[in-house]
């Protein structure tokens, strides 16, 4: 193509960019009810937009103003200045059935669970499943860490760094937890930080452990760039846990 023509698409490219709107984003009260420290976001209706989760309800987009309840005992809302037994909620396929279902991680140190998404556009009843019994840290994060094409959740539970696994024969069991470093209940405790994640590695605080060949459990923990505090939050957390 002669320059001159390449020279005039490049122009008329950057004026179409230029005329582009700029976007504009709108703020929406979702809801006032503080019912969980985290949210979600997953078309769990099917209708191919995105819907919202928040604690024990799912709301329902694009505008998102219904309010869906999928647990059985959703309870009242939470103090704003205290805490939620919702600490972290996350979206994936957990059954292999197609269908989006909602996973919610509790107060650090409590159950983790998770909710089938019963179809039906999400309005049947979601049956729960315990995923994990305790997840310690406050920041456990969902991704498929051994490559067979299933979430596994990135935690730590018990004083070490690991995944808890579901089996994919009967992922209504509870998960399995597989560590993935030595137990250290003081470094890995409840509400510790600083996790983050990547295929075939788990990282926490100054460390990361990287996957040998094959997925074996076993791995090698090498020093990293610190990506966070690694020791536990102040003590008022636990007393706060203690008085609900």
């Amino acid at each position: 193509m002669p320059r001159p023509t390449l020279l005039a698409l490049a122009c008329l490219g950057a004026l179409a960019l230029a005329a582009a709107p700029e976007p504009r984003f709108e703020r929406r009260t979702i809801t006032t009810d503080f019912f969980s420290e985290g949210c979600a976001v997953g078309d769990l209706d099917g209708d191919g937009r995105p819907d919202l989760v928040a604690g024990p309800h799912w709301y329902a987009g694009p505008d998102f103003r219904v309010r869906h309840t999928f647990a059985a005992n959703p309870g009242r809302p939470y103090d704003a200045l205290g805490y939620s037994e919702s600490f972290v909620q996350l979206v994936a396929d957990l059954d292999g059935d197609g269908k989006p279902d909602v996973i919610t991680v509790g107060f650090p140190g409590k159950e983790t669970f998770w909710y089938r998404n019963p179809g039906a556009g999400g309005t049947g009843r979601w049956t729960r499943h315990l995923f994990l019994a305790s997840t310690d840290n406050e920041s456990p994060h969902l991704t498929d860490l051994d490559g067979d094409g299933k979430p596994e959740l990135v935690c730590m539970s018990g004083g070490a760094v690991g995944y808890a696994k579901l089996d994919p024969a009967d992922p209504t069991k509870p998960a399995r937890f597989i560590p993935v470093s030595a137990p250290e209940p003081k470094k890995y405790a409840r509400f510790t930080h600083g996790s983050a994640w990547a295929t075939s590695t788990a990282t926490a605080g100054p460390t990361s452990w990287s996957a040998p060949a094959g997925g074996k459990t076993r791995r090698r923990a090498r020093p990293r760039a610190r990506l966070g505090a690694s020791t536990p939050s102040p003590s008022p957390r636990a007393a706060t846990a203690g008085r609900r």
